[in-house]
C-alpha cells in the first residue's frame, strides 16, 4: 500500500510542517487567530458558490 512507503509518510510529515508554517505566517500578518483566518475563508467561499449558483439559475 501506498500510504506504508517511507517517501509517502516523509512527504505527509513535511507538507503538514509546511502548512503549520504557512498558518502562522498568515496569523502574524492578518493579527487574528486560526479560527478567525478559516471563518473569513468559509465565509468567502459560501459566497463565490452562491454567485456561481445565481449565474447557473439564470441561464
Amino acid at each position: 500500500s501506498p500510504t506504508r512507503r517511507v517517501t509517502t509518510q516523509n512527504n505527509h510529515v513535511f507538507m503538514a510542517i509546511y502548512a503549520v508554517f504557512k498558518l502562522e505566517c498568515l496569523k502574524l500578518k492578518h493579527k487574528t487567530n486560526h479560527f478567525a483566518l478559516r471563518a473569513k475563508l468559509f465565509i468567502k467561499a459560501t459566497r463565490q458558490a452562491y454567485a456561481e449558483l445565481q449565474i447557473l439559475q439564470a441561464a
